[in-house]
């Protein structure tokens, strides 16, 4: 399989980390150096720094890197173009419950709770993020959802201002174990929310939309 179609050249990889936590955050600990695609074997990979993907979707992940448990997707150039549209390929990766894509642009994202423990998202574009959380759970580790908005006062809602619309944000409502930290997003009706880290308040936000 030809890597440099798939992805950039610096994506790296371990097959083995701990995990330390910052805050909320958890976050990749380990000895040694990174792994490279192009000179190692993938298959054992745990840790994935998925480097300015090239394709459309990630239907080819699975078959890579097949015991990925934690993925992180990342870009570095301020050009990069991302062509994703959708990332639906990780269902395929039976071990993963980490996510964190730190501003790189997937049209549609699906998150099933069930299964991703820690999730991350944050984007600068001004094009539209459509996120969608399943299968709700009372137990996560951390939610973190950034986006960016125009100004709001609190009853105006312009879905042009927005880059982050989220079906099922109230599914966060069942939460009774975990953290959250959502700022300048929305959900399926449009509704604002500027800033929450709170699981009570939030719960009392979205009650009243």
């Amino acid at each position: 399989m030809e890597f440099n179609k798939l992805f950039g050249n610096a994506t790296k990889f371990l097959n083995d980390y701990s995990t330390n936590y910052k805050g909320s955050r958890p976050t990749a600990s380990f000895t040694g150096q990174y792994l490279f695609p192009s000179k190692e074997k993938t298959h054992e990979a745990k840790y994935l720094i998925l480097h300015e993907p090239k394709t459309k979707d990630l239907d080819w992940i699975s078959e890579i890197f097949p015991n990925l448990e934690f993925l992180h997707i990342i870009k570095s150039r301020s050009n990069y173009v991302s062509k994703l549209e959708n990332i639906y390929g990780i269902k395929n990766l039976k071990k993963l419950h980490r996510l964190l894509i730190s501003d790189v642009y997937i049209k549609n994202i699906e998150v099933d709770m069930n299964k991703i423990e820690y999730f991350e998202l944050t984007s600068q574009e001004d094009r539209m993020i459509n996120m969608t959380l399943i299968n709700p759970s009372e137990k996560i580790d951390f939610y973190r959802i950034v986006g960016v908005s125009k100004n709001h006062d609190d009853k105006q809602i312009d879905n042009k201002s927005d880059n982050i619309t989220i079906e099922n944000l109230s599914f966060l409502k069942n939460v009774i174990q975990g953290n959250i930290y959502l700022n300048n997003v929305m959900d399926e009706n449009f509704n604002f929310i500027r800033y929450t880290t709170d699981l009570e308040e939030f719960k009392n936000i979205i009650n009243k939309v």
